[in-house]
């Protein structure tokens, strides 16, 4: 029987120096999972997908060239405090994740 895989917080960040249609991709792609936006263009989203097909995912709706992502997990214990503009960011990840100290 094949192990189902576990979900996972991952932080993603992104840099996309194309179009406002290639950022709407991006956006559109970040949607596809529960999320939360910790600033213009870094989000937290909870997903069972690798690292590697998240930055392909989104190379590939960003359009790739001089786009630039950031993708890394975010495990317990947790000694992190997410400062963000969009209110509820921390009480999001919060709700997910216990957090140190």
């Amino acid at each position: 029987m094949a192990k189902e895989a576990a979900m996972a917080i991952m932080l993603v960040a992104y840099d996309v120096h194309r179009s406002d249609e290639k950022r709407a991709n991006v956006l559109e792609f970040i949607k596809q999972h529960e999320h939360t936006q910790v600033s213009e263009s870094c989000y937290l989203i909870d997903t069972d997908r690798p690292i590697e097909d998240i930055h392909d995912q989104l190379l590939y709706a960003g359009g790739g060239g001089q786009d630039y992502a950031v993708i890394g997990p975010i495990s317990d214990p947790l000694a992190i405090m997410v400062y963000s503009r969009t209110p509820g960011s921390h009480e999001w990840l919060r709700s997910r994740l216990p957090l140190g100290g």
